[in-house]
């Protein structure tokens, strides 16, 4: 029995006036062309009348612009609810769908009108809606992201070694979000979002709502949440792939509100230098281990199992000379713990992010950090092979004492496998090398990302120095980023080999001081040694005692027009080519004198 379609049925809340979709195949009767399914299926296929066929199901008569076509599906209480199943006159399944109370929503399985698979994916009030997939008509995925409208709007990829996580691009290839999902490519558990090419936030989600965010990212500090209330803000560590971690920070109380404690952490416990605080007063103020206060830890997993054995091995042995001997040893071993604990095994995480490249011997005493120093002492280290010190965000000031880093006393060597390495170190602003320290480092000599520096100074002017004797001043500068540097201070010998010196590109560099024979070079003849300073724009100072650049044969000197003072005493004297280009006169009369006064020097 035919009836006209019900009013809640027949009207729709969305007016859509776009052109009609027909096919430009002629041979096909039924054609039609997929982009039908980017328009809103209630308005590419308005019901015209419906034919029940029993108590629930119903068939729906299509109307133009597809007049013929059908939908079998299912009608409850004067509603369309249920799966449905539209199909051209040729009875060829086009789309698979569903009705939720008269509208087209949830999962759907669209077609070509040949019967292959189109689309897999979801509506909404009759649109293609979220995540989907377009496939050819062989079966191969033409298309993996988000519809909105029907239509495309971003990419998806899958990530590599993150099973069911996502990677969502936008139309130009950023990253918009990486996410898990469900069978239903629904955001479902741990989500990430990006804001401007940035790591934004990280939230959990089910059935694609966000229940709760974990993470806010500003840069390189993070927030974290728990319950919703803000429990840490400070630096952090890690990746997507691995996890995230915090490094040195605040973490604050059940209510977001105060500080219980500041300090450093080490896998998400309290570990290294810390304060913690009860209503907002101080109640320890030191070292921490593995989230406990170095002396408790110390009791709880030292002491006490020491002790505990100290009773069981007395108990067990019956021997009295066993008896004396087990109480001998745990005399001696019981304090010596202790004290090395104590005294001489730091727990400080910026000591450990240090010494794991030192790998010392555990009696040497490494180094002391307060107020955001690390200060070295004299004659420590003495075994180390590299020395680098990356990532420590806090760190202002680095001071390395005399005859540090170095295996024998007052003496120099040229060992090449010795490297030397500081890395982003965001608010360093100065070093401070002793004399006669890294004298035997010749290997790489590197500074990177240490975009507050301000000032180096490397051995004693006037002292004896020697430090990186064989080493190359010049990896070291070659657009490391370190755009704040004002001062360099080399003591006597220091780099006193380099073959190859290059400062350039420090637009903050107001002096250069030297002592005698620092950055002198090679005699030998037979060793080709090069100069290049160029790219200083307010460099007004450069002074050494005597010999500095003496060796240089190949000399570049470009854009340093602001230089005041020159003082190089027997600087030049084996220049055999040059290139001077918009330097102050002071300092290209000086090479030009020199050149001048040998023959066979030429311009590059």
């Amino acid at each position: 029995m035919n009836s006209s379609t019900d009013s809640g049925i027949q009207s729709s809340c969305i007016v859509e006036i776009a052109p009609l979709n027909v096919s430009h195949d002629q041979g096909n009767k039924s054609g039609f062309e997929v982009d039908i399914w980017s328009w809103c299926i209630a308005n590419q296929f308005p019901i015209s009348t419906i034919k029940n066929t029993d108590s629930e199901n119903v068939i729906l008569n299509i109307g133009s612009p597809h007049q013929g076509y059908t939908i079998q599906t299912k009608m409850k209480d004067g509603k369309l609810n249920g799966k449905a199943t539209l199909k051209t006159e040729n009875n060829t399944i086009i789309a698979e769908f569903e009705y939720q109370s008269n509208e087209i929503k949830g999962q759907c399985i669209l077609y070509y009108d040949s019967g292959e698979l189109y689309f897999e994916g979801n509506f909404e009030n009759g649109y293609r809606q979220g995540f989907g997939k377009e496939y050819d008509k062989n079966g191969n995925v033409i298309f993996e992201g988000r519809f909105e409208k029907g239509c495309r709007v971003r990419q998806y990829e899958r990530m590599d070694g993150m099973e069911g996580y996502w990677k969502e691009l936008d139309g130009k290839g950023n990253v918009i979000s990486i996410c898990h999902k469900n069978e239903n490519g629904m955001n479902e558990g741990l989500c990430y979002f990006y804001k401007a090419g940035l790591l934004d936030r990280a939230s959990i989600w089910e059935n694609n709502e966000e229940i709760a965010i974990l993470y806010r990212f500003e840069k390189d500090i993070m927030i974290e949440y728990k319950d919703g209330v803000k429990c840490f803000e400070g630096y952090y560590e890690g990746s997507i792939e691995t996890g995230f971690s915090r490094v040195s920070g605040k973490e604050y109380d059940q209510d977001g509100q105060n500080v219980i404690y500041d300090g450093e952490f080490e896998n998400g416990k309290r570990h290294g230098l810390g304060t913690s605080f009860k209503n907002n007063i101080i109640e320890y103020d030191g070292e921490w281990v593995k989230g406990q206060h170095k002396s408790l830890y110390a009791m709880v997993n030292l002491i006490l199992p020491s002790v505990s054995w100290l009773c069981v091995s007395t108990y067990t042995f019956t021997n009295p000379l066993a008896i004396i001997v087990v109480l001998f040893l745990d005399i001696i071993y019981i304090p010596g713990l202790i004290f090395l604990f104590f005294n001489y095994i730091r727990s400080i995480r910026s000591i450990y992010k240090v010494t794991r490249y030192f790998k010392p011997s555990i009696l040497d005493r490494l180094y002391t950090y307060k107020d955001e120093c690390a200060t070295f002492g004299d004659g420590v280290c003495n075994q180390v092979t590299t020395c680098k010190i990356d990532g420590l965000n806090r760190l202002k000031t680095i001071k390395i004492g005399n005859n540090s880093f170095t295996q024998k006393k007052n003496r120099y060597g040229n060992n090449k496998s010795k490297s030397f390495h500081i890395l982003n170190c965001e608010s360093l602003q100065s070093i401070e090398i002793g004399e006669y320290s890294f004298t035997d480092f010749a290997g790489e000599f590197e500074l990177w990302n240490l975009p507050h520096l301000q000032s180096i100074q490397i051995g004693t002017i006037g002292n004896d120095s020697y430090n990186f004797y064989f080493s190359s001043f010049s990896e070291y500068f070659l657009s490391l980023n370190l755009p704040n540097l004002q001062s360099i201070t080399l003591g006597n010998s220091a780099f006193c080999a380099s073959v190859s010196t290059v400062i350039e590109n420090l637009p903050s560099l107001r002096s250069i001081q030297l002592g005698t024979n620092a950055l002198a070079g090679i005699g030998n003849e037979d060793e080709s040694c090069s100069l290049i300073m160029r790219n200083l724009p307010n460099l007004t100072f450069i002074r050494s005692k005597s010999e500095s650049f003496r060796f240089a044969r190949v000399v570049t000197l470009e854009n340093i027009p602001n230089l005041q003072q020159v003082d190089l005493p027997y600087a030049f004297e084996r220049v055999n080519s040059k290139l001077i280009s918009n330097i102050s006169s002071i300092l290209a009369d000086l090479v030009e004198l020199k050149a001048d006064s040998k023959t066979g020097v030429t311009s590059l």
